[in-house]
């Protein structure tokens, strides 16, 4: 009787013991999982974040360019002061813009176009747009179009083209990232599916495992007996 409940305690024993062993995988498996999954998020986040900045700085600037050559011309064709005043508040929201852009982690590319706005600004706050003024205020339009057809315009549309290209091209990459965080998403859960299956499985296992275990003794003994 003895050596029996010994043999139980064996069994048993054995049994935690793989109880234990399996255990410990399916929670370092899922603690790997997680951490995976957590820093590919960061990642994706962080990558989104960057993007998102960059793409309202650019929106930011594109509209506060327009709206600079919009209140210009506003200026140039009814000589108001109050579209004056406007344009130079205009001005002041385009330098923040392109202040704003250039503190952004860019390409060399990016780095370049900041250079040439903020060189672009400088000439035109202190020397075309005076001279403009100084034609409106003289009434002499035929030196205005001059001024206008000497490439500002081009060099203004140049910008534009650009930053309407860069905002599809941000928008397509926010979609990709997003698209990736779903995936992400569907990974981790089919992942945790797969393993609450494991677990499952493993349960049964060692259940059926612990029962055989300790009922073949006993049918074992009651087989002698008879």
């Amino acid at each position: 009787m003895a050596d029996s409940r010994e043999k139980q305690l064996k069994i048993k024993q054995k049994v935690y013991r793989q109880a234990g062993i399996l255990t410990l995988i399916l929670y370092l498996m899922t603690t790997v999982g997680i951490f995976l999954m957590i820093r590919a998020q960061n990642r994706i986040d962080s990558q989104y974040a960057e993007s998102t900045e960059k793409y309202n700085v650019i929106g930011e600037l594109e509209k506060n360019l327009n709206n600079v050559f919009f209140r210009s011309r506003g200026y140039y064709a009814f000589q108001e002061e109050q579209e004056l005043n406007l344009l130079n508040q205009n001005l002041n929201d385009l330098a923040e813009s392109i202040n704003q852009f250039q503190s952004l982690q860019l390409s060399a590319e990016e780095e370049a176009l900041g250079e040439e706005l903020a060189e672009f600004y400088d000439i035109y706050t202190q020397s075309i747009l005076p001279e403009a003024i100084g034609y409106v205020e003289d009434d002499d339009y035929a030196s205005l179009r001059e001024l206008a057809g000497s490439g500002v315009n081009a060099q203004v549309n140049e910008f534009l083209s650009f930053t309407e290209t860069y905002l599809q091209e941000s928008q397509d990459e926010r979609d990709a990232l997003y698209e990736q965080a779903i995936d992400l998403t569907n990974q981790f859960i089919t992942g945790f599916v797969i393993l609450g299956l494991i677990s499952l499985l493993t349960v049964v296992y060692i259940t059926r495992k612990l029962l055989n275990d300790i009922t073949q003794p006993i049918n074992d003994l009651i087989y002698a007996t008879s």
